[in-house]
């Protein structure tokens, strides 16, 4: 029986491959779906505010959240 690796998620083709590890089609199935994933994008600090900041801006959300 051959195994549909498009179909299994990352964690399921990881410990399929984790006991499967001869599997080459699955290794290679593996390194495609990690491939696709999206990448976080890296910002410099200069276009960040300042943590204090955000971390003010948190509290107040809560605090209006806690609201209602």
């Amino acid at each position: 029986m051959k195994t549909d690796f498009q179909t299994m998620t990352k964690i399921e083709l990881r410990d399929y491959l984790l006991k499967h590890r001869e599997d080459q089609q699955a290794f290679y199935a593996y390194m495609d779906k990690l491939a696709n994933e999206p990448i976080l994008a890296v910002h410099s600090l200069s276009d960040s505010k300042p943590l204090g900041d955000v971390i003010t801006e948190v509290r107040k959300e809560k605090k209006y959240e806690e609201n209602f």
